[in-house]
Order: structure tokens, then sequence, then C-alpha cells
């Protein structure tokens, strides 16, 4: 799948490997900052749920949000 936004994104001819490098640095600085956001929202969670019934209503609550995003795919 990357591989496929990087081509999509590159330059025909002389600026094609520049393209690519700076298509890959994008893509890997995207990725940064969203798995710092993911984590730190898995970090304020975990500290917020103190109760073992808190972490089934929530699993169980993302797990039907889940399950239910998958009908904006579809239709």
């Amino acid at each position: 799948m990357a591989l496929g936004a990087v081509v999509s994104f590159s330059l025909a001819g002389d600026r094609y490997s520049t393209s690519i490098v700076e298509t890959a640095v994008g893509i890997l600085v995207v990725n940064i900052i969203a798995s710092m956001i993911w984590l730190g929202f898995g970090t304020v969670i975990g500290l917020l749920l103190h109760s073992k019934k808190a972490w089934i209503i929530f699993n169980f609550s993302m797990g039907v949000l889940t399950a239910a995003s998958v009908l904006l795919i579809w239709y």
C-alpha cells in the first residue's frame, strides 16, 4: 500500500528519485506524528480506566464502534 502511495506522488524525469525520497520522508513524518498521538490517547485512557468493569465497557464500546464503521465503508 505504501509503495502505491509513493508511486502515485512521484514525478517523472529528472526529479523522480528526489520526489520518491520527499514522499517517503513525508509519509514517515506523518506516521511518527500519528503514532505519538495514538500512544498519547492510549496512555490517557489507561490512566482513566481504573476497574476491570470500566475496561470491559470500554473494550465492548470500541468493538461495537469498529464494527459499525464497516457500514460506512460498505455504504
